[in-house]
């Protein structure tokens, strides 16, 4: 949901930054694998992963193989067997109502617990570089809408929610609570509606990606569907 930052023009940047891309997807793609039946090996999801997003087949190979070591690694730490164990949910869909528009997204990781988290997993260039304030600043919105599908799924009053970095293990954690949703819902409403009315001026063509204006944030907060 939240689309990284294109704005470099070095090519070694790009480069970087599109092997960046495709490593999270990859993790991703393993980590929603924890729970599921499958034959498939870990390794041979990862690299048809690799595969649909890069014609590199050496590049396809390394970051499918980092991407086993990142995840085998996490699974066998503390936080990894708390969050991929019995009682999660992964990749799990969601739809808000939100006046008039329908706000779509999936969430990583749910532990529906007494107590239920909402794990986002982000998979930075710089991992050790990440911190709890800069985190909340880019995914702050993102997180609080996933505290409020997993409220209304759930019926929870209160809805803790973290960001993991498999990487590091690192678990960057919040709680969110009525007053909280209250807030977002209305965040998420007058961002549909600054979508809708950007869309609807024809300021934008469809290759346009500034990453700032009120388009590409409702592309990093989630889909948005009018009703």
């Amino acid at each position: 949901m939240f689309p990284e930052d294109m704005g470099s023009y070095e090519r070694d940047d790009e480069d970087s930054r599109g092997d960046q891309r495709i490593l999270g997807i990859v993790v991703h793609r393993l980590l929603e694998q924890f729970g599921k039946p499958t034959s498939t090996t870990l390794e041979g999801i990862a690299r048809r992963a690799a595969r649909n997003e890069t014609l590199d087949d050496a590049k396809a190979e390394e970051l499918a193989e980092r991407s086993v070591q990142i995840v085998r690694s996490f699974e066998k730490s503390e936080t990894g067997a708390a969050l991929l164990g019995a009682g999660s949910l992964g990749e799990l869909s969601f739809a808000l109502r939100l006046d008039g528009a329908v706000v779509q997204g999936r969430i990583d990781r749910l532990i529906t617990d007494a107590s239920p988290l909402v794990v986002d997993f982000k998979v930075p260039g710089d991992p050790q570089k990440a911190t709890r304030k800069s985190l909340k600043e880019d995914y702050g919105l993102q997180l609080r809408a996933y505290a409020l599908a997993a409220s209304r799924l759930l019926g929870a009053e209160v809805v803790r929610a973290a960001i993991v970095l498999p990487e590091t293990r690192k678990q960057f954690e919040w709680e969110y609570g009525t007053e909280e949703f209250r807030q977002v819902e209305g965040e998420l409403v007058e961002q549909v509606q600054e979508i809708i009315d950007a869309e609807q001026s024809n300021a934008f063509g469809p290759e346009h990606a500034c990453g700032e204006c009120a388009v590409c944030r409702g592309q990093r907060t989630a889909g948005v569907t009018r009703t």
